[in-house]
């Protein structure tokens, strides 16, 4: 039964008259039994007792095949339940299942996680109803705990430059767009530009800067490497992702400071999260000393 329909199975044939509010699922995690017990031996260990049984807790095609199962249902089924839910077990798979939703074409999402003890689940949720806009549902991960206005994200920050290195702004900002200039960001000016300090919108339609670091992971390995055969053919291109929204959007801000040139990042948006944001921050400190060595 489970290995035909998720949701379908539950409904009606036809189902004509018959509708629901949402559907929640908490799907099965693991794809293999011997994921269950892997864990990297690096995060400390969930502070709950697991409950469930071998065959709640694997699947095969693990929870993004499950829940990719659900959005290829819920194409077919569309408004016959308003909202389709399910939470996810892997930070890796809650950002494929994001990606899977808008190479669907289904743009109307939100997002959460939760936080309980040691353990951290995600959660997404999207409709076709133009009832139910889940979109305009402010993201919970982006909430203050005690006030329901959105904070403000707080910017990521670090020394980039000395003024050794770059006496003016003028050759601080040099320095930095050189230096992002192979991951094909969009920076859009911003007003309130003064001697002191550039702003700029940062837009990242891909995830770039982790395929510049494998490519440096990759050059370190060639430095010790006599064949470069095997190398190349373990290089690839990014595949070509369908995509409605950017991955990563950040407010950019280089100013002087202490002596110096302090990059700083917030995060506006994007599936790439703060992670992203301290991502870039790092790549620009990198090639930065890269350059100056």
């Amino acid at each position: 039964e489970g290995e035909e329909t998720v949701i379908r199975g539950f409904l009606d044939g036809d189902g004509v008259g018959e509708r629901f509010d949402f559907c929640m699922c908490n799907p099965p995690f693991y794809e293999q039994d011997h994921e269950v017990e892997n864990r990297t031996g690096h995060r400390p260990e969930p502070s709950a007792v697991s409950t469930g049984s071998m065959d709640e807790l694997r699947t095969e095609g693990g929870e993004l095949r499950f829940v990719e199962k659900i959005i290829d249902e819920s194409l077919e089924l569309k408004e016959r339940i308003t909202v389709y839910s399910s939470m996810l077990g892997h930070k890796r798979n809650y950002d494929q299942i994001l990606r899977i939703l808008k190479g669907r074409g289904v743009s109307n999402v939100t997002t959460t996680r939760f936080c309980q003890g040691n353990t951290t689940r995600w959660g997404v949720a999207w409709s076709f109803s133009s009832e139910a806009l889940l979109y305009k549902v402010p993201d919970a991960t982006q909430q203050s705990t005690n006030t329901n206005k959105k904070s403000p994200s707080k910017p990521l920050q670090g020394k980039i430059l000395t003024t050794t290195q770059a006496p003016t702004l003028a050759e601080a900002k040099s320095h930095l767009l050189s230096a992002l200039t192979p991951l094909a960001l969009q920076l859009q000016p911003l007003e309130g530009e003064s001697d002191s300090e550039s702003l700029w919108k940062l837009v990242a339609q891909d995830n770039t800067w982790s395929h510049q670091r494998r490519k440096r992971r990759e050059a370190m390995r060639v430095a010790t490497v006599e064949s470069s055969g095997e190398l190349a053919s373990e290089q690839g291109t990014p595949s070509k992702r369908c995509r409605t929204e950017p991955v990563l959007s950040a407010a950019v801000s280089l100013k002087s400071c202490d002596g110096g040139w302090t990059l700083a990042l917030s995060y506006l948006g994007g599936i790439a999260g703060k992670d992203g944001v301290n991502q870039i921050l790092q790549y620009v400190k990198n090639k930065l000393k890269e350059s100056s060595e």
